[in-house]
């Protein structure tokens, strides 16, 4: 089961209870493009 862990704009961010996370990159409306904003999201 996932959870979430965080509220971000650009990235879901997602763990199990084993200790397991996920990083979704969540901009489709541009392809998940990177921008500034969505690096210092994953940092």
């Amino acid at each position: 089961m996932w959870t979430q862990l965080n509220q971000f704009d650009d990235i879901l961010l997602e763990s199990t209870d084993d200790g397991i996370a996920k990083l979704t990159i969540n901009r489709p409306e541009v392809r998940n493009a990177f921008r500034p904003k969505t690096v210092n999201e994953m940092l």
